[in-house]
């Protein structure tokens, strides 16, 4: 397979695992489409927005095709000039002699055709069939993606397999077309992600072949610990049979820098509540980082004296087993079931990424809040209840009324606030309970 083709088939996959929040590990490379999740009941297509006459066909593509910029011959630079491309510094394509403004949306509607039409002939048929399209706008150019949705959109009408998600990577972002839910999001993207997902899927596409059937997370990331076979004693056939484990060979510095980045993945972690706007619901990142202002604000209210800063680390920290265990919905009763046993298996791997001393300090740190028999703990709680009912106030009640929430189901979720502040409590129950009950957000009875 070209280095070009491959690699873009990984960046795609790759730019859904650190920034789509729907992702869910299992991802194996296939053919037609080219990477099926079955966990998700979902096949990804990847393409770009390039058309056969942009030179594709030409014996130039075909002989310099996915080399760097430096490897390409002077004479072609002085046939082509501004209208060679490149994509992660390799050449991909030769642009038409008159490039107008807007050829990549006509590129992109004439590549979604064509893979309507594969996704109706020689395609895996998936619950959820996807696309993820490379569209090709001029770097000032502002992509709008609305009207290419409503030309993909009214393109498949009448066809017997739909694409139900398409991807369109921009240079802003990404933008999710979600035909299931006739509705566009956009994944902005942050400072720096392009250049971390250029090197990362770089990296990948180097290290392996990617034969088909090869699954992305069995490549470890670039901040990975290394497997390491235990030795035999010889004392019984079950010890020399005994499984991998993980031996973490990193100093120090190493260490602290990797668990740095691994909590950047709570920012991918959706939660329940809307923000105050109303627009879109919070991530586990934004939920800690209310948290500990609430803490140095709110403190002077705790029913005893605590040490505040011990507090705001509790409160930062404590959900960081998400990243692996997931957002357990407050009024869920089947996924609490497992919400204890998820979180402490998230809890043992993610804290001992850490060096030996802090990974204590922090394990330690999440059993306290767990366990909640000190102030500080139970302010923590107090501070974690009381948020998700200001921010639901202020979206008027919208994640309340999508989930049916009662009152008695708010009370419940609230039985303990008050041991740490009677009188935030109060506050709460009075400013923004009651309030919501009259204004019908919940249910009562």
């Amino acid at each position: 397979m070209a280095y070009e083709k491959l690699l873009n088939e990984i960046y795609a996959v790759i730019s859904l695992k650190y920034l789509w929040p729907e992702y869910r590990s299992g991802f194996r490379k296939s053919e037609s489409p080219d990477w099926i999740n079955e966990e998700m009941g979902l096949g990804m297509e990847v393409s770009q927005a390039l058309l056969p006459e942009d030179g594709q066909a030409e014996s130039v593509i075909e002989k310099y095709l996915g080399c760097t910029s430096a490897e390409l011959p002077e004479n072609v630079y002085a046939r082509y000039g501004e209208r060679l491309h490149f994509y992660n510094d390799r050449f991909w394509a030769i642009l038409p002699d008159e490039r107008r403004e807007s050829d990549w949306i006509r590129k992109a509607k004439v590549r979604f055709d064509e893979k309507l039409n594969k996704l109706n002939t020689n395609y895996i048929k998936l619950p959820v069939n996807s696309l993820y399209l490379y569209l090709h706008p001029n770097v000032t150019e502002k992509v709008n993606p609305k009207g290419l949705f409503d030309y993909m959109k009214h393109s498949q009408m009448g066809r017997e397999v739909q694409f139900d998600l398409v991807f369109l990577n921009s240079n802003t972002g990404i933008h999710v077309c979600d035909f299931q839910e006739d509705e566009i999001s956009t994944i902005p993207l942050p400072a720096h992600a392009r250049e971390f997902l250029d090197a990362e899927s770089a990296r990948l596409r180097e290290k392996h072949e990617w034969p088909d059937g090869m699954i992305l997370d069995s490549v470890p990331g670039k901040y990975g610990r290394p497997k390491v076979e235990r030795k035999s004693t010889g004392k019984d056939k079950s010890d020399n049979q005994s499984t991998p484990v993980q031996v973490d060979t990193r100093n120090r510095l190493e260490r602290q820098m990797a668990f740095a980045l691994e909590l950047d993945k709570e920012k991918l972690i959706g939660r329940q509540n809307y923000l105050s706007d109303g627009q879109r619901k919070e991530n586990d990142a934004e939920h800690a980082w209310h948290l500990a202002i609430m803490t140095l604000l709110l403190s002077e209210y705790a029913n005893e004296p605590i040490d505040v800063l011990h507090t705001v680390a509790m409160v930062l920290m404590h959900d960081v087993v998400e990243i692996d265990a997931g957002d357990t919905y407050a009024y869920d009763e089947n996924g609490k079931a497992s919400q204890a046993e998820r979180e402490m298996k998230a809890a043992k791997r993610i804290y001992n990424m850490l060096p030996e001393d802090q990974a204590r300090k922090y394990m330690d740190l999440w059993l306290e809040f767990e366990e909640q028999k000190t102030p500080e703990a139970r302010f923590a709680r107090t501070m974690d209840n009381i948020q998700p009912l200001i921010l639901n106030v202020a979206a008027n009640g919208r994640s309340w009324l999508e989930n049916g929430i009662h009152l008695s189901q708010v009370l419940g979720r609230n039985r303990h606030t008050a041991s740490g502040s009677e009188e935030l409590w109060q506050h709460a129950f009075n400013n923004l309970i009651k309030p919501s009950v009259d204004e019908g957000w919940l249910k009562n009875p």
